[in-house]
């Protein structure tokens, strides 16, 4: 959502880059909620066997930086280079295989 705002209207996207700025204690919320997300999901993952065994606090927040290039606003002027989305991918086929259980 981020990318097309950046792409789609400069304008509306450097004001939220400028209310995100000025709303640091929003923005701390945000992000831990996006983390708690991301750990709920590999919790998932463990108990039915799909991602190894891990720490899904820890390892949630792993994933939340590991894919910082590619959401926070900070990067925007990146999201042009028409490699993105190859880097998206490489990004998360290396999270997803790194998770993967070992059989």
């Amino acid at each position: 959502i981020k990318q097309g705002m950046a792409r789609e209207d400069p304008e509306l996207f450097a004001t939220f880059s400028q209310l995100t700025t000025e709303a640091r204690e929003v923005v701390a919320a945000h992000v831990a909620h996006l983390a708690a997300q991301l750990t709920e999901i590999v919790a998932d993952g463990v108990r039915s066997g799909e991602f190894a065994p891990t720490d899904p606090g820890a390892t949630g927040w792993a994933v939340l930086h590991a894919t910082a290039r590619l959401h926070h606003p900070l990067h925007a002027p990146e999201w042009a280079d028409p490699a993105i989305h190859d880097q998206l991918t490489a990004v998360w086929t290396l999270l997803i295989h790194g998770l993967a259980a070992r059989r």
